[in-house]
């Protein structure tokens, strides 16, 4: 398959990104790669939405007709496996996408710091929806939060 603009990730720069290309070129085929199993969301949202409250369903910043009427087509659960630059050429979900412009908008991974007990299963970092409902406990379970960030002294 071939795309004119392939934009891979869906976070704000990714989303951002398809939308400026639709502005430019109304013509140009448009996709969007991601691994999520959502529609573009804000992540930082994530760690703001209450667990008990928390439905990845109402999570999308905008609804798929969005996306339809601006012909941005989007491929959820998809992983980018191999990005081939000299051909024009990525590997997603184990499917080749030829792109005539290729846009890397992926994001990075959360830090989890080298302490004792870091890499136990119930020690989990908040990136994407998936990570919240991993994360869902019933009201009986005990756990403890720690919370990473920039800290600015005076």
């Amino acid at each position: 398959m071939y795309r004119d603009y392939l934009v891979l990730g869906s976070g704000i720069a990714g989303l951002k990104a398809a939308e400026a290309i639709r502005d430019l070129d109304a013509n140009g085929s448009v996709m969007m790669v991601t691994r999520d199993s959502v529609s573009p969301y804000s992540r930082p949202m994530l760690t703001k939405t209450p667990l008990r409250t928390f439905c990845k369903a109402r999570i999308s910043l905008f609804p798929e007709i969005w996306y339809q009427e601006r012909r941005i087509e989007l491929s959820l659960n998809t992983a980018v496996e191999t990005i081939h630059a000299e051909t024009h050429t990525v590997i997603a979900g184990g499917k080749e996408i030829r792109y005539g412009k290729c846009i890397y908008a992926l994001g990075a991974e959360n830090f989890i710091p080298p302490v004792p007990g870091a890499q136990k299963d119930n020690v989990v970092s908040i990136r994407t929806a998936e990570d919240i409902e991993h994360i869902k406990l019933p009201r009986t379970a005990r756990w403890r939060q720690v919370r990473g960030g920039r800290h600015r002294y005076a």
